[in-house]
């Protein structure tokens, strides 16, 4: 061989933590920081302790494999050379002498015929401390610094030179203009910002006001909706006995798809007074006269409504179901019946709740996912 197994033993520990001579033992490395030896003066750098454990002794094939990929064999080979090696080491132990592994430690038999091992410390196996070395540092006696702090420097006095007349300070007292200039600078932006406000206000309110009444749903053109007039008929508040709202969930959601949900405060259709589900409040008009006399008939066969939007504005209910009527909503329509003195404007209407149902789940999927049901 070229080099001894000892030399790929120290190869390996610079690398691994752990390197095992099967039927020997295994050399552990593990971390210890930097140590300062008060005793002889020294700083210690952080060093691979390395340690010997004689139960670790099954063929991981590592030893072997750096053995065979050094020496240029083949890995049978590398294993046959690795247990001439042990048995030789085991030989030397038998007879009493100790077996030293350079760089590494000592292998030997106690009085009790225990093998022990003994590090030696000239090698430190950490990659990281590589080129560290213990530092000798001498001890400060504190005696010297305090002698060094008692020295007082006196400096050597000159004449003083005559002092000249310090020179007479004039304080001129700031123009007006300079004033001036300074309140103009805070001003003219103040003024030309509340004159903005003020002209603008209208169009800033115009703009707030249509945000606020932005609905559930988005049109596919800019649509001018009429601002509601203050106060609500107590019509609403009549009309409310006799109208049952329900919102239908997906069949997931639903605990049983053939019964009605039970309304509670999030479900219910919110009163006039409190805001409508899906608008804004606006305006109360009257329904579409020229459609009412034919809607009745078709509600009371046709009980169940797809609901797209509630409105107090009719022109706002005609612009949403003219629009539904453009991207193929034919049988959209305003209901003949306001709820709660809004126009509700429906996708479509049918007889049983299993039609509505399945129509429902698709326009929830393709256009308006907070669409509901309404029964009468």
């Amino acid at each position: 061989m070229k080099r001894d197994v000892t030399y790929y033993i120290r190869r390996l520990l610079y690398r691994y933590d752990c390197v095992i001579v099967p039927k020997l033992g295994g050399f552990v490395g593990s971390y210890q920081s930097a140590q300062i030896l008060s005793a002889i003066q020294t700083i210690k750098p952080p060093y691979k302790k390395i340690s010997f454990n004689i139960h670790l002794n099954s063929n991981d094939g590592l030893l072997a494999n750096e053995i065979a990929h050094g020496e240029g064999i083949d890995y049978e080979s590398a294993r046959s050379v690795l247990s001439k090696f042990v048995d030789e080491c085991m030989k030397r132990l038998a007879s009493g002498e100790s077996v030293r592994l350079e760089h590494v430690g000592d292998l030997f038999y106690d009085l009790e015929q225990n093998l022990q091992y003994k590090s030696i410390h000239d090698t430190n196996f950490l990659k990281t401390s590589f080129g560290l070395s213990s530092m000798r540092v001498d001890k400060v006696d504190d005696r010297t610094l305090v002698s060094e702090q008692e020295k007082v420097v006196v400096p050597i006095r000159k004449k003083k030179e005559k002092e000249a007349a310090p020179e007479e300070i004039v304080l001129t007292p700031p123009t007006e203009k300079k004033t001036y200039w300074k309140v103009a600078a805070v001003l003219i932006p103040l003024i030309g910002l509340a004159a903005f406000g003020f002209v603008e206000r209208n169009t800033i309110s115009t703009v707030y006001d249509q945000y606020a009444r932005f609905g559930s749903y988005i049109f596919d053109r800019e649509e001018q909706y009429e601002t509601r007039d203050k106060g609500i008929t107590e019509e609403s508040e009549q009309s409310e006995d006799n109208w049952i709202s329900e919102k239908i969930l997906p069949e997931e959601e639903s605990p049983n798809n053939n019964l009605a949900l039970e309304s509670d405060p999030e479900t219910e259709i919110e009163t006039a007074e409190d805001g409508p589900l899906n608008e804004t409040e606006v305006e109360e008009t009257g329904a579409n006269d020229s459609d009412a006399s034919n809607e009745p008939r078709l509600e009371e066969s046709r009980p169940y409504h797809i609901v797209a939007g509630c409105f107090g504005v009719v022109q706002n209910a005609k612009n949403l179901a003219e629009d539904l009527q453009v991207n193929g909503y034919s049988n959209s329509r305003i209901l003949s019946e306001k709820h709660k003195n809004l126009s509700v404007v429906v996708y479509n209407s049918f007889s049983t709740r299993a039609q509505a149902k399945q129509e429902l789940l698709s326009i929830q999927e393709g256009r308006q996912k907070d669409a509901w049901v309404l029964k009468k």
